[in-house]
């Protein structure tokens, strides 16, 4: 033990054994006062009828309640005492923690207006998870919510660029920095990070700009440089798209832009076949992370994943979080429609992909 923890715990007993000192000494006070009284009702009696008797018995029973408390109060301070000195002087007596395995997984959500959020339920009522499967574990370590998106709109036949705020992502973060806040244990707070949809074939800088302004608006500019910023591509734009190459060429100026404006690269969401079939095939991302959505035909359960781990996460070094259920049953979130939250897992060394404020 060092010699800090030693000088804490005498630091404990010397406190101790003042309480119990402290206690002694009122606890005799009080059984004087006590036997005295009994004297003086001994020796005088009582009828029944004399109010100062009466008084005599209250006077009694409060003190006798009094030593009762002392008692407690002796009893508790008096383990405080003993138990800390053998540890204060030995450690090997005491259990070793438990550590988690890097690999150890964590779970968590992602959200966004499409969702609600009831941050006192989430904290209270998700001890474990429910979806198809049995309660597993605990989906709350970490909120990933989406920041911002882009629109295009026809404007008097003109198209016109537009960048937006997810319209729920200032006050869903608010509850969720104020809960943090509010948690004595730091343990307990829970970490975020944040998205922007990208929407191909618009203003890449402007998109990048609009998504950090957004969080700057919202939080402050040295903790949005604390952030991992994560741009969200969308598996259907890239099939639909009549040029792929062009496409990727675009949302690689968006990821530079993003990792100028942050000073960190982007992780990149999108689907498992996309990262197979076009983002592993072009040399310019491969230095790139991936959150990876890969829900086995929505057949993967919390309980596959507990049991066997994350294939996903286990058998790809670049695919940081894995979204494997869009259908997960998750106290104080839920789409407004379908009452369902995507999961995510991550290993636990990766949890600093997620901060709190």
């Amino acid at each position: 033990m060092s010699l800090k923890t030693s000088k804490e715990q005498f630091e404990k007993a010397k406190e101790s054994a003042s309480k119990v000192w402290v206690c002694f000494k009122e606890i005799s006070k009080n059984l004087c006062k006590l036997f005295f009284e009994g004297a003086k009702t001994a020796i005088y009696g009582f009828d029944g009828t004399d109010k100062w008797i009466w008084s005599k018995i209250e006077t009694k029973n409060k003190l006798m309640n009094m030593m009762k408390n002392h008692l407690l109060k002796l009893a508790l301070v008096g383990g405080m005492l003993v138990y800390p000195w053998p540890h204060a002087c030995n450690t090997s007596n005491l259990p070793s923690k438990p550590q988690k395995s890097e690999n150890h997984l964590a779970y968590g959500i992602d959200m966004s207006h499409f969702n609600d959020f009831d941050i006192k339920k989430l904290s209270e009522e998700n001890e474990l998870f429910r979806n198809d499967a049995d309660s597993l574990t605990n989906p709350k370590e970490f909120i990933i919510f989406r920041a911002s998106q882009w629109e295009g709109k026809i404007l008097n036949g003109e198209r016109v660029d537009e960048g937006l705020n997810d319209e729920k992502f200032a006050e869903y973060f608010s509850k969720l920095n104020a809960y943090n806040q509010a948690c004595d244990d730091t343990n307990e707070q829970i970490r975020f990070a944040t998205y922007h949809l990208y929407v191909p074939s618009h203003n890449t800088q402007k998109q990048a700009d609009n998504y950090w302004n957004t969080l700057v608006g919202v939080l402050w500019e040295e903790k949005v440089k604390n952030q991992t910023p994560i741009l969200d591509i969308e598996m259907e734009d890239i099939k639909k798209s009549e040029d792929t190459k062009q496409l990727l060429n675009d949302f690689l100026e968006c990821c530079q832009a993003v990792e100028k404006k942050f000073g960190k690269k982007p992780l990149i969401y999108t689907s498992n076949s996309a990262v197979k079939d076009f983002f592993r095939n072009d040399e310019r991302f491969t230095s790139y992370q991936y959150w990876v959505a890969s829900y086995g035909n929505n057949t993967i359960t919390p309980e596959d994943i507990q049991k066997e781990g994350s294939n996903v996460l286990n058998n790809n070094k670049d695919t940081t979080i894995h979204q494997f259920t869009q259908h997960g049953k998750v106290a104080g979130t839920g789409t407004q429609k379908e009452k369902e939250t995507d999961i995510n897992v991550v290993k636990r060394k990766n949890l600093n992909t997620f901060t709190t404020l």
